[in-house]
């Protein structure tokens, strides 16, 4: 929570969708 506050509304949007791609990927195996 601490990391997200200090970011923007942008910067945090990127690193959702990058956590977001990221889980994809790791669900695929």
């Amino acid at each position: 929570q601490g990391l997200l506050s200090t970011l923007n509304s942008d910067d945090r949007a990127l690193v959702l969708e990058f956590v977001e791609r990221l889980v994809e990927r790791l669900s695929q195996g």
